[in-house]
């Protein structure tokens, strides 16, 4: 499970016991996570979203952008956020599109497998293949 985006806000704070914190500490992060990723290690995408940071929400937007810059495609990435956790935990119903699937859906505008940053930009939402009604406040 993967957690730069907590590394990255966690470092960009005061916080003197975190071991993150210490010179280098993100840095390592994204080294290790590189040398796992050139392992053929699963990266699974993940946050440790705390009540204070990342955000949830925004902090999953970050931990995507950030797996890219470690070296990983937009569709690796796009990947370790769907089909790769769904597989390693047994979902059979997610992870993918396809009938039969519980369609838990987020449309963005652009294209995530070229341009990470897409998922910023939700356009609709799918909850178990039923469309939600767009909030302008998020």
């Amino acid at each position: 499970m993967t957690t730069l985006a907590y590394f990255e806000a966690i470092t960009a704070r005061d916080v003197q016991t975190a071991d993150c914190a210490r010179p280098g500490g993100f840095a390592n992060a994204v080294g290790a996570l590189r040398a796992l990723y050139r392992a053929g290690a699963a990266l699974l995408a993940g946050t440790d979203a705390t009540p204070f940071v990342p955000a949830h929400g925004t902090g999953m937007h970050r931990e995507l952008r950030l797996l890219t810059e470690a070296g990983l495609s937009p569709e690796q990435t796009l990947a370790a956020a769907t089909s790769l956790p769904a597989r390693h935990f047994g979902l059979a119903d997610r992870g993918r599109i396809a009938p039969g699937r519980r369609a838990d859906l987020v449309l963005v505008e652009g294209d995530p497998t070229r341009d990470i940053t897409a998922i910023g930009s939700i356009a609709d939402v799918w909850r178990r293949g039923v469309r939600r009604p767009h909030l302008e406040s998020r």
